[in-house]
């Protein structure tokens, strides 16, 4: 792409307009070993996206309101991200629009006892006007597919209440965008997040919708506790893994395997009795990069000791992005990995987690002079 810029001058007086300008080459998909998806906010852009080391990107979000319509950034935002869009396809990124009830950024979490996506997605009318803005975005933006992610678990109830209308919602989608269609880009993309909570078994009922399903995201960070604790240890893939396997009836190779690119700082002040009604006000949300600011071999740990503590998830090292790729490289027939998000993230070859995670999963294995020719060899016998 390059920038297109018109100048005027009037009595001394220069002005200009200017505007990026994306040339539309043919779509040529990557095929990479493992997928690896980079979630990108609606205030992101392009400068932000490590093109070398993502196979698919996801927008988050766009919100769902009480009269079934989506929440939509402004037109500028707009613009930039159809800009991002046409970058993505020259690139062979496929680009899905993550829809989400109200949500809390940077961890994704919902709002407390928040439960406007499943009205909407129980209501018949709703539902369908619901799908039809879905529908006008993706075609307005030129997207592959939505992402469902109905973040409204954290409730008083502790449960998810309309199952059966979230699953039809996803049969829907499935119908809206089907799973073959002309052009290029050979596919819409239909699938589904699912946060990391106690009760996570909530989500199970997603298996009614496996064969919609292209995929489920896996959000395996963000825990917290009223004693300060990793938020996103290793042991979480491999019981996420088991129980949407055993429980839900999702093939590894259906599932997304996730790292949050922000830390938690618990800053708990002496002398205070902390709760689940005050502990908000005294945590701090952190991006990774600035982190890195903070100490410049925060990479290559999961735990920084400010105050009461500040856990992350590194590039490597223990509980890291490169721990869990190894876990996800290890299971056979997994599907991938996804970053969230990636304008949190770190650019730098040494840091990033994008690429830990990209060259992990995908990077060919380097071999020795002497493992060259013996394989040489091999092959003239």
């Amino acid at each position: 792409g390059f920038t297109l810029r018109f100048e005027a001058e009037r009595n001394g007086i220069l002005n200009y307009r200017q505007a990026s300008v994306a040339i539309q080459v043919p779509f040529v998909p990557k095929n990479p070993a493992h997928k690896v998806m980079g979630v990108i906010t609606t205030g992101g852009n392009a400068d932000m996206v490590q093109w070398d080391y993502i196979s698919h990107l996801l927008i988050t979000s766009f919100h769902v309101t009480e009269t079934g319509k989506l929440e939509l950034p402004d037109a500028g935002k707009l613009a930039t991200l159809k800009t991002l869009v046409s970058l993505a396809h020259n690139k062979g990124v496929y680009v899905q629009a993550d829809v989400t009830g109200i949500i809390s950024m940077p961890a994704g979490s919902g709002l407390y006892n928040s439960a406007v996506f499943q009205t909407v997605v129980a209501d018949e009318a709703l539902r369908a006007s619901l799908v039809a803005d879905i529908q006008k975005l993706v075609a307005d933006l030129d997207l592959d597919g939505v992402n469902v992610y109905v973040n409204e678990l954290n409730c008083d109830a502790g449960a998810i209440q309309e199952k059966d209308a979230i699953v039809q919602f996803i049969k829907d989608l499935r119908t809206a965008f089907p799973s073959v269609r002309e052009g290029e880009r050979l596919k819409y993309l239909v699938t589904a997040s699912v946060p990391r909570a106690w009760n996570s078994y909530e989500f199970y009922f997603l298996g009614q919708a496996v064969e919609e399903l292209d995929w489920i995201n896996l959000l395996l960070f963000g825990a917290l506790d009223l004693t300060p604790c990793d938020f996103a240890p290793d042991w979480y893939v491999n019981d996420f893994y088991a129980n949407f396997s055993s429980s839900a009836g999702f093939p590894y190779s259906k599932q997304m395997i996730g790292v949050g690119a922000f830390g938690i700082h618990y800053q708990y002040p002496d002398g205070v009795s902390i709760t689940w009604g005050n502990q908000d006000q005294y945590l701090g949300w952190p991006a990774y990069s600035d982190i890195l600011k903070m100490d410049a071999s925060a990479s290559s740990n999961c735990y920084l000791n400010l105050g009461s503590g500040l856990y992350y998830t590194g590039a490597t090292g223990t509980n890291s992005a490169t721990s869990k790729a190894l876990i996800v490289k290890d299971t056979p027939g997994s599907a991938g990995m996804f970053v969230w998000c990636i304008d949190y993230d770190s650019t730098s070859a040494d840091t990033s987690l994008t690429q830990a995670v990209w060259n992990t999963l995908n990077q060919k294995k380097k071999i020795s002079r002497s493992e060259e020719r013996f394989s040489r060899n091999a092959e003239t016998d």
